[in-house]
């Protein structure tokens, strides 16, 4: 696929407008073969990001190429916006306050409904029609040469997409030569067909997990670098999370330099607060929710 804003196609036609675009597409045609590249669009209500999905639909038709609609997810609902909008700032070195426009293209970028993306690109059909058709080829391939019901193949597909894919693929594998075995395929092709099914398996859920765990993971550093008293006590105000224990999280804070003040009758609160002291640096004043976990008995 060519990417989304920031893809080789993308890049080349901000560079250098139509002739750069197509210098581009015609190595990656070169580079992949005309079957493997797809057209890849994306709409977030930007201009100019239409401007140029209008001169990647003429190259994709000028190319024989086909248009998929992938839409450049980065979270998976839309309630998750707060932890994208927070990257955003970072990434651009302003506050939320001040950010602005900045923030308008987070609002699309949650995962949408095939009846949702079919509505925004209702007037590309055969980019809706091109991306379902990528999406059930493997379960077309299961069906054909392995015999697979529609269940199994769906089996399949959803044992790709697991974090235990491994473990799934060994018991489908079994089905899988099976069916190829009664269809008369040669043992070679078996093995190409199966170590491709396999391949994936094996980055399939990392690749779909990839995007949110590492915007998680580059805001929380950020976060609790700069801001360490509030993180801490947010994170410790929203347990249990999994992971690490409330008992983790305090002496993790510690040895960062956080100042953690035991549950007091007169002072704690339900949950942890923060408390500005002579120098001026906020300590951490564990609350009764926390007592029962962070306090040895």
């Amino acid at each position: 696929m060519t990417g989304g804003d920031e893809g080789p196609l993308a890049s080349a036609l901000e560079r250098g407008g139509m002739n750069e675009g197509r210098r581009m597409l015609a190595r990656l045609v070169q580079t992949f073969g005309e079957k493997n590249v797809f057209v890849e669009l994306q709409r977030h209500g930007i201009c100019e990001q239409e401007a140029r999905n209008q001169a990647a639909i003429a190259l994709a038709r000028e190319f024989h190429l086909p248009l998929l609609a992938t839409n450049g997810v980065n979270m998976a609902t839309e309630f998750e916006r707060e932890i994208l909008d927070v990257l955003t700032t970072i990434r651009h070195g302003c506050s939320l306050d001040d950010a602005g426009l900045l923030l308008q293209q987070n609002s699309n970028r949650h995962l949408r409904s095939a009846g949702e993306m079919a509505a925004l690109f209702r007037d590309i059909p055969e980019a809706i029609a091109a991306t379902g058709e990528l999406q059930e080829q493997l379960l077309r391939i299961a069906m054909v040469i392995a015999n697979f019901t529609g269940g199994e193949a769906e089996e399949m597909r959803r044992a790709l997409g697991s974090r235990r894919s491994a473990d799934k693929m060994r018991a489908l594998e079994i089905k899988l030569r099976a069916g190829m075995d009664a269809n008369g395929v040669a043992p070679k092709a078996q093995e190409e067909i199966l170590l491709g099914i396999s391949s994936f398996a094996l980055y399939g859920f990392p690749e779909s997990h990839a995007a949110s765990f590492a915007l998680i993971a580059y805001a929380s550093a950020w976060l609790k670098f700069h801001y360490l008293p509030v993180f801490t006590a947010a994170i410790l105000n929203n347990q249990p999370m999994g992971f690490y224990s409330a008992a983790v999280l305090v002496k993790d804070a510690q040895r960062h330099g956080l100042r953690i003040k035991p549950v007091d009758v007169l002072r704690s609160d339900w949950n942890c607060t923060l408390e500005r002291e002579s120098d001026d640096i906020y300590s951490l004043r564990l609350g009764y929710a926390t007592f029962a976990v962070c306090v040895p008995p």
